[in-house]
């Protein structure tokens, strides 16, 4: 080990040492296939002076990364290659670059996780033909609803850009003379169930083509998904208690963190796709109003920097509640 700046850096040996130590499984294979798809990081090359060439090193939260890998690949089960790379790409969302994720890993977690998600199974459309009809369903007939699922799941397991025959489908099972699904700020209707298909697909699209994205649209994809995530979590328990009851209550009663961890790539191809259809977008009041042409123009760096914060509230059982305080710290 050697500490630069403050920072402790691991050697490969190091870094497979710390790894074994904790009873975690992790050969040189494994560790270099992970390398490759962008579920651990590449390490730094430094010098190791006098003219010995170089060598290279990992720093303490790169570490950390690999063995949160091994430890939800060994204890939990997470062996799918996409759910994998969910980890640092959460990592980079919430906890910013001091959990050791940099922009070339997510780049290559992010592409990985895209090709997976390039051609749907049977069984995965069929799935998700079921839950987006539940979702915007409140017309009862049956009938109308198996149609529209099966429209939708042909739609999208053809793997060609299904948003109009996925509208079209929806509107058999939404009547709009009864209220829509949903908190009212946040209705469920085809339409919206349309927009975020298309920036769905526009996100995997965008995340396959050969050239390389700016770095100020991932900063951007960052920004626009932590400002939702704290929209949404001040508004959660009114949404809950608005859709008690209801077909969609679960979705709108779900755990938050676990729902960010395991949807991080969903979340950061949904805002590239949404940030491509900006980046089209001619009207200009719209494209400023989520800043996008600044982002674009203005913006040279961002770091984001995560604070623990405690409550002074005391819970019934004598501790304090506490969460991460994020702010990000933007460079023109």
């Amino acid at each position: 080990m050697q500490i630069k700046d403050g920072v402790t850096w691991y050697t490969k040996k190091e870094v497979f040492a710390v790894v074994h130590a904790r009873r975690l499984a992790l050969d040189e294979s494994q560790f270099e296939d992970w390398q490759k798809k962008g579920i651990v990081p590449l390490g730094r090359k430094v010098g190791r002076g006098r003219g010995k060439g170089v060598e290279v090193v990992w720093s303490a939260a790169q570490v950390g990364l690999v063995c949160k890998v091994c430890a939800l690949r060994q204890q939990q089960g997470v062996r799918g290659v996409a759910a994998q790379c969910t980890i640092p790409v959460w990592a980079w969302l919430y906890l910013g670059e001091e959990s050791g994720v940099e922009l070339t890993q997510l780049r290559r977690a992010m592409h990985t996780w895209a090709q997976r998600q390039a051609q749907e199974s049977k069984k995965e459309a069929k799935e998700r033909a079921r839950e987006m009809v539940e979702l915007v369903g409140n017309d009862t007939s049956s009938e109308q609803w198996r149609y529209a699922r099966r429209k939708i799941a042909e739609a999208l397991y053809g793997g060609k850009p299904a948003g109009e025959q996925i509208g079209l489908a929806l509107w058999e099972v939404y009547a709009r003379t009864r209220q829509a699904n949903g908190p009212a700020e946040i209705a469920l209707t085809p339409e919206l169930l349309d927009l975020y298909e298309e920036g769905r697909r526009l996100g995997r699209e965008v995340l396959l083509q050969e050239r390389k994205l700016s770095d100020q649209r991932w900063w951007w994809a960052r920004h626009i998904q932590l400002k939702a995530v704290k929209e949404y979590g001040e508004q959660q328990q009114r949404y809950s208690q608005e859709t008690a009851g209801s077909v969609v209550a679960e979705v709108f009663a779900v755990d938050m963190v676990g729902t960010l961890l395991s949807s991080a790539c969903e979340d950061v191809a949904m805002a590239l796709g949404m940030e491509e259809l900006l980046l089209k977008q001619k009207d200009q009041v719209v494209r400023e109003r989520f800043g996008v042409d600044w982002w674009m123009e203005r913006v040279r760096s961002v770091r984001l920097e995560v604070k623990q914060e405690v409550s002074p509230l005391v819970l019934l059982d004598g501790s304090h509640p506490g969460g991460l305080r994020l702010k990000e710290v933007v460079s023109t």
